[in-house]
């Protein structure tokens, strides 16, 4: 696939060694799509806190094809849904 531009919206993650994390988006386009976000755990990572759950923005990525994740490039914001994260009621009526 080379690379990929699609809006999504951030439904998990989980760490991945010292500083990558893995995390799950859905896209219209392409379904549901795992990726490595290279460097994200780290303190100056370029991400941010763009990767936290229920962001929604542009997602830039590429396939490699030696796996089924692909390596994020850079996920840009667009709508962060902080009041979802910061309820618990409306984080279980989002899940």
């Amino acid at each position: 696939m080379g690379l990929g531009r699609t809006a999504a919206i951030v439904i998990g993650s989980f760490p991945l060694g010292e500083s990558d994390r893995v995390v799950t988006f859905y896209s219209r386009e392409h379904g549901k799509i795992r990726g490595v976000a290279r460097a994200a755990r780290r303190i100056r990572s370029r991400f941010g806190g763009a990767l936290e759950l229920f962001t929604q923005g542009e997602l830039v990525f590429f396939d490699t094809g030696r796996s089924d994740l692909l390596r994020i490039d850079h996920f840009d914001i667009v709508r962060p849904f902080n009041q979802v994260r910061e309820s618990l009621d409306a984080l279980g009526h989002a899940a």
